[in-house]
């Protein structure tokens, strides 16, 4: 209760709070380490050399996504102490492959592929294909004004929360169900691939490119068959708002992606000190065999600190903007170097509040967390840790560049906060448990890695 009404004020002060994350991650390159990016004594005595696998079934839940299952396994290399790199990285090969399926009809399999030092060179080479679905992806509008008029039906009757909003959800006659009104049929199979390159011990020029096909389906007109309700949906926000949206029949969304990175984090997968920014540039255009012409920039700083012992402050702040021409499903996502976050909204960048829920051309993000690492234990050869975690979200969407700036609206950040547990597995595996609350409501998310 305590925290709770500490983050109401924070909701009324959301200015102050802005400064505050600004100060953190600013201040972080102070307390850079002597050495860029070495991993902690500690975590030196703890890491395992040469190859080894881990694999596991896949039992987890969001509240957008469902019961999930499936099955992960990794194939890790660490390579050698001698090696003057080892003290530098988390590993020199990761790979996994993954089935994931879910209830509410989300499939996400992927091959993933990092390796850092990449035949003993200062180039890190990454690639991630996979296919994703969604039978229910999440469609609330778009821009400024939708984001502030809050949970809003057919007729613009506002509701305050997700479950106050399940009474229009539900209703409608056979031939006009409401169920789907916030939802569409989305599908992806691409590849992603990004070479990088260190010019300095901290600093890395990032080159790549994607090639992704897109499917779209637009739920109006189609049957439903989900518990009691059974018949057709009604027109949904997607079929409103098909004039003014780019990209609703999807097709080829090819990118070249240009960018730098400057990382002294101790320990890539769970820092407990340091700093990385990044600054990312995606071109998408038909000379790249794209059916869209746009570009998005995604600027991110994020700091850690470990206050004493064992208390870590990490906060991490993030502003991207895409250009006129951009497909809505795109704005949809936050990218970063580890990859692509729905936003604003979901396990990564508003705990507490749906996948997607808010979305334009311009996002702002704010998060700080508080990481306190109690211990760790080895169980059949294998080292768990235990890492209770609070956290609050804020961030906001704009119609233009300008806006971020001349407008604010700092009165309508969107403000989200909780707590959970990382579980780190063998140091480079993060598991996590977060529940996350927002004034709309609550999410419960069990899945891999730290937000950020």
């Amino acid at each position: 209760m305590l925290f709770g009404r500490c983050v109401e004020k924070t909701r009324r002060r959301v200015g102050p709070f802005l400064a505050l994350l600004l100060g953190l991650v600013c201040s972080a390159p102070c307390s850079r380490p002597a050495s860029a990016s070495s991993l902690s004594p500690e975590d030196l005595l703890k890491k395992q050399e040469g190859w080894y696998a881990t694999g596991l079934p896949l039992v987890n839940y969001t509240t957008d996504s469902g019961l999930g299952y499936g099955l992960r396994l990794y194939l890790y290399n660490n390579g050698e102490r001698a090696n003057p790199n080892f003290t530098k990285t988390p590993y020199f090969v990761r790979t996994y492959g993954q089935f994931f399926e879910t209830t509410n009809g989300q499939a996400y399999h992927e091959f993933n592929l990092d390796m850092p030092y990449f035949f003993d060179t200062r180039w890190r080479l990454k690639n991630e294909t996979s296919y994703k679905y969604a039978l229910n992806a999440n469609y609330f509008g778009l821009g400024a004004k939708s984001a502030d008029s809050g949970l809003t039906d057919a007729m613009g009757q506002r509701y305050s929360t997700h479950e106050d909003y399940e009474v229009f959800l539900d209703s409608g006659a056979a031939d006009a169900l409401s169920l789907k009104f916030d939802n569409y049929q989305y599908r992806k199979l691409s590849t992603r691939w990004l070479a990088s390159r260190e010019v300095l011990d901290w600093l890395e020029i990032v080159t790549g490119f994607e090639i992704g096909q897109v499917g779209i389906e637009d739920w109006a007109g189609k049957t439903i068959d989900e518990g009691d309700l059974k018949g057709t949906s009604a027109a949904t926000r997607l079929t409103r708002d098909r004039e003014a949206l780019v990209g609703t029949d999807g097709g080829w969304t090819n990118i070249a992606i240009f960018g730098l990175k400057l990382d002294w984090r101790d320990f890539e997968p769970n820092p407990k000190t340091g700093f990385l920014g990044e600054y990312l540039m995606e071109l998408s255009g038909g000379v790249l065999g794209s059916d869209f012409d746009y570009w998005r920039q995604t600027f991110s700083v994020r700091g850690f600190y470990t206050l004493w012992n064992r208390l870590t402050l990490g906060a991490r702040a993030a502003l991207t903007y895409s250009s006129d021409g951009t497909p809505f499903f795109e704005m949809a996502e936050m990218t970063f170097y580890s990859g692509r976050d729905a936003a604003l909204g979901g396990l990564r960048t508003g705990r507490g509040l749906v996948a997607s829920r808010f979305i334009a051309q311009g996002i702002t993000l704010g998060q700080v967390e508080l990481r306190y690492f109690v211990g760790d234990t080895v169980i059949g050869g294998q080292r768990f840790g235990l890492q209770p975690t609070l956290f609050v979200d804020t961030g906001n969407v704009y119609d233009s560049f300008r806006d971020i700036f001349s407008e604010p609206r700092l009165q309508s950040y969107k403000l989200s906060y909780g707590g959970g547990l990382v579980i780190p597995w063998n140091l480079s595996t993060v598991l996590h448990i977060f529940m996350g609350y927002s004034a709309e409501g609550s999410s419960l998310s069990i899945n891999f890695n730290n937000a950020f």
